[in-house]
């Protein structure tokens, strides 16, 4: 006799729900990890660029070389800003799949619960039918046996 659980194919889209959900949440963790590492490359060209912008001060730039470094400069902070708000939204999204993934995985959690209850119920029906055949053969031994002894 083979355990049968009448769920199985729940439980298994479940299990895909979940995958799915793990997958969709590690793609939004790389998202937001991809644009700190941009934002930071940017902060780091800014502070470059500004130190760079300041020496060639100090020796003597002509104007529109300044005003185009300045340009560049403001250029920078604009996009690290929308990067800033751009930040706030994947952490949103980062958050959004994790409390999905947390949820998708409960339900998977609670059917393999289930499933957990139903196969010890099977094997506890499993055992008690194997005890009924043992009781029944031992009871005819017993009646053979005394059968047996009855006849000699």
């Amino acid at each position: 006799m083979v355990f049968r659980f009448s769920l199985q194919r729940v439980l298994d889209f479940r299990l895909q729900l979940e995958d799915q959900a793990k997958n969709e949440l590690a793609r939004a963790i790389k998202a937001l990890e991809d644009h700190r590492q941009l934002m930071a490359r940017l902060a780091g060209m800014q502070r470059t660029s500004f130190a760079e912008m300041v020496a060639r001060q100090r020796e003597g730039v002509w104007a529109d070389e300044f005003r185009d470094m300045i340009d560049f400069l403001r250029s920078v902070d604009r996009r690290l800003k929308e990067g800033a708000i751009e930040e706030v939204g994947l952490r949103q999204e980062v958050e959004r799949r994790r409390e999905r993934y947390f949820a998708v995985r409960q339900e998977r959690e609670i059917m393999d619960a289930l499933r957990r209850r139903h196969l010890a119920a099977w094997q506890i029906e499993l055992r008690r039918l194997e005890g009924k055949e043992l009781d029944e053969a031992a009871i005819l031994r017993h009646r053979r046996k005394n059968e047996i002894l009855a006849t000699e």
